[in-house]
């Protein structure tokens, strides 16, 4: 037995795969495609999105802020994206 065989840890990213199934499941939920689109391009955990707040992603008028900046709560690394979501369209007058 090797004591010193190094374990696993954490959980295994996505497959493209998975990503394509959850992004068709998804589909015509402008909510739900922005937090998958977060986490994937973002390579963000639950609890960064959980931290997330309304503002840091949908701009005054409504639309999807173009500049995203998150820091990430386990590393404390701040990530940066742009241009992350131009064919989402949220919808103000209905419940996203």
């Amino acid at each position: 037995m090797n004591l010193f065989k190094r374990q696993e840890m954490g959980k295994k990213p996505l497959s493209e795969k998975q990503i394509k199934s959850l992004r068709k499941l998804i589909e015509g939920k402008p909510l739900h495609e922005l937090l998958l689109n977060l986490s994937v391009d973002l390579m963000l955990r639950g609890s960064d999105l959980l931290n997330l707040k309304v503002a840091d992603v949908v701009s005054e008028s409504g639309n999807i802020k173009t500049e995203v900046k998150v820091k990430q709560k386990k590393t404390g690394k701040t990530t940066h994206s742009q241009c992350l979501f131009p064919r989402i369209q949220l919808n103000p007058s209905r419940n996203i």
